[in-house]
């Protein structure tokens, strides 16, 4: 699609943070404004840890270019206080909330997930200031890959334990 990114080429990159090859995004949903809503993590501006992870959630416009009008410039940077935050997965409700999830690793190692407002801003009625946090202690669940909304709202999250077993 030549009238998508960069001068017709039909494709767009965007540095975040550090460039380092653990920058990655992970899932793509495309709105019904025909916004596109990526999830993914990055290495932090600044970081001289090369294993230091932070959330990332960007919205483009249908044309590749970032909109403005979410987060800082298109870009949020979800940063908690974990060592490490790999987001794997994104849905949005029908209420324009975005519930983006994965695992953090470090002191606690667990799955993480968070919601934010459409603007991208975190949602402070959502957990404890817009997150949830599983601790492997008391779930077993390590992590979060893929989340689903059921029909009545809620959030299903399916990942892995720390046996190594599904978890739903």
């Amino acid at each position: 699609d030549t009238h998508f990114g960069s001068a017709g080429t039909g494709r767009i990159t965007t540095a975040i943070g550090v460039p380092h090859l653990a920058t990655r995004a992970e899932r793509v949903t495309v709105l019904s404004n025909g916004k596109i809503l990526v999830v993914g993590h990055a290495r932090p501006t600044g970081t001289s840890v090369i294993d230091n992870q932070d959330f990332a959630l960007l919205r483009y416009n249908g044309d590749g270019t970032l909109d403005n009008s979410f987060g800082s410039g298109g870009l949020v940077t979800a940063v908690y206080s974990y060592q490490d935050e790999y987001a794997y997965d994104v849905v949005v409700q029908q209420d324009g909330k975005i519930v983006f999830g994965g695992n953090v690793q470090g002191y606690f190692t667990g799955a993480l997930v968070s919601r934010y407002l459409s603007d991208g801003t975190p949602d402070t009625g959502f957990g404890t200031a817009g997150q949830v946090f599983y601790d492997y202690t008391t779930l077993q669940m390590v992590s979060c890959h893929a989340i689903a909304l059921q029909a009545d709202g809620k959030i299903l999250l399916a990942g892995g334990t720390i046996g190594g077993d599904f978890c739903l």
